[in-house]
């Protein structure tokens, strides 16, 4: 068809007139032209959406020895506030119960073999909290342990994976601060979760917050474990990794010479 026949096929259209169509056409074209310039606009910068946030030019220390990363973490550091967002934003966050808790001897965050065996992984420190679930079932610890080196983080996770499997070996422990107002807590039979990020072992002790025993596969568990140590503390370990400006005043850790508090994968009395 050549330009010529167009206006006589407008004419023949049924039930509309030629300027109609000339008019949509036209709001076509327009409506086409705006969404390419929108979309240029998205992506001009480098290929990356302006809308969405990126990281890219953030700088970031390496982190896979403490050789290197020498500065101790402080409670500032790890858990600025009482309250960590849970994941499913419709959920109510999760909320601190007493007081962060940081130190040099690591083997107060353990109980029996696990407690000797991170004595002689030379952890530096530990710096832990703990928070009632969103759902208020749940009693969680989450905590960092800091350790020589990547390697030396990854051999103590295989060591704790092994005795937590193996009878009264120890566990990494719940924290309880007001032991009179949740007496069973360090007691109760935990779940337990780490991971390694660079030199640091993150971790979360689950237990529930009426001390009843807890299932091996426990669905609850597992969303807490995600919130707090796949989310919430591998987040503060990468935030810890960026460089920061010099001359950045940072809060002092609470320590602590000792601690009561005991708890492990199975029920214990004693720490």
């Amino acid at each position: 068809m050549s330009l010529r026949e167009f206006p006589g096929l407008l004419r023949q259209l049924p039930q509309h007139k030629p300027w109609m169509i000339t008019i949509g056409v036209i709001s076509v074209v327009v409506v086409l032209a705006a969404c390419s310039f929108g979309s240029f606009l998205m992506l001009k910068d480098d290929g990356q959406p302006t809308g969405l946030p990126s990281d890219a030019n953030v700088q970031r220390r390496d982190i896979s020895t403490r050789e290197g990363d020498s500065t101790p973490l402080t409670v500032a550091d790890i858990f600025p506030d009482t309250q960590i967002p849970a994941a499913d934003p419709s959920l109510p966050p999760y909320t601190m119960v007493g007081k962060p808790q940081a130190g040099k001897d690591c083997r107060y965050a353990a109980n029996r073999e696990v407690q000797r065996r991170l004595g002689d992984a030379n952890c530096s420190q530990y710096v832990r909290a703990s928070f009632l679930s969103s759902d208020g079932k749940y009693f969680v610890t989450a905590g960092i342990l800091n350790l020589p080196d990547m390697p030396s983080a990854t051999d103590f996770q295989t060591q704790l994976q092994q005795l937590a499997a193996t009878a009264d070996q120890g566990s990494l422990t719940i924290y309880v601060p007001d032991t009179d107002k949740y007496p069973t807590l360090p007691s109760a039979n935990s779940y337990l979760a780490a991971d390694v990020r660079g030199h640091f072992l993150i971790y979360a002790v689950v237990v529930r917050k009426n001390g009843s025993d807890m299932q091996p596969d426990e669905p609850g568990a597992k969303v807490v474990v995600y919130d707090m140590l796949e989310t919430y503390l591998s987040n503060a370990v990468t935030k810890w990794s960026e460089v920061k400006p010099p001359n950045v005043p940072s809060a002092g850790a609470s320590s602590h010479p000792g601690s009561s508090a005991t708890g492990s994968t199975r029920p214990s009395t004693s720490g």
